[in-house]
């Protein structure tokens, strides 16, 4: 940041056979974030196996630190199964160690719903391929006390060498109206 405050962080995985591994660890200084924000160190690990290509098991560890805050750690199993090939079930612990769960079903190629659970926060996505690089979204969310949130949006993007993505959507929440719009663009390939 302007400040001279900075991060790092370091990412890795690699496959053997069925057995797989992910690592994750990053750093922020004080200030990085935000104007005041605390000192954090975060990292996680997990070891799996997968299982047909229709089962995933692993073991999910992580660590987090923050100025003036509480460390967390934790240790779980995680799963995804891909139950059927048009309905997959998925549970892990997130970055603090709650469980996080996530069910999609695909009624046609074209058409996916979806509804995830994290935190005190509920979440219902209808999605639908509406064309070549056109894709419709439909969103309800129930965030316990922080109340509850719809929208609708459109995704467009362009497959050529610069990728050019969009979306432009309506959402709503307790009452209150908003749009949302943004664009983005591959300037190097790759």
């Amino acid at each position: 940041n302007d400040e001279g405050d900075g991060a790092w962080q370091l990412l890795g995985d690699g496959r053997w056979r069925e057995w797989f591994w992910v690592a994750d660890t990053r750093h922020r200084d004080h200030g990085f974030a935000a104007p005041g924000s605390p000192e954090e160190d975060r990292g996680t690990a997990e070891l799996g196996r997968w299982w047909r290509g229709s089962l995933m098991v692993s073991l999910v560890g992580g660590l987090a630190r923050s100025e003036g805050g509480e460390d967390t750690s934790y240790l779980g199993p995680a799963v995804w199964w891909q139950a059927h090939r048009t309905l997959s079930l998925d549970a892990r612990p997130g970055y603090d160690g709650a469980y996080n769960y996530h069910a999609q079903w695909a009624p046609d190629a074209l058409t996916r719903l979806s509804l995830t659970r994290y935190e005190e926060q509920t979440q219902l996505d209808l999605e639908r391929q509406l064309g070549r690089g056109l894709r419709g979204r439909l969103s309800a969310t129930d965030a316990g006390d922080a109340g509850r949130r719809h929208g609708a949006f459109l995704y467009g993007g362009s497959f050529s060498l610069r990728r050019l993505s969009w979306t432009v959507g309506a959402v709503e929440a307790d009452g209150d109206l908003g749009y949302e719009a943004a664009a983005s663009l591959e300037l190097l390939p790759g």
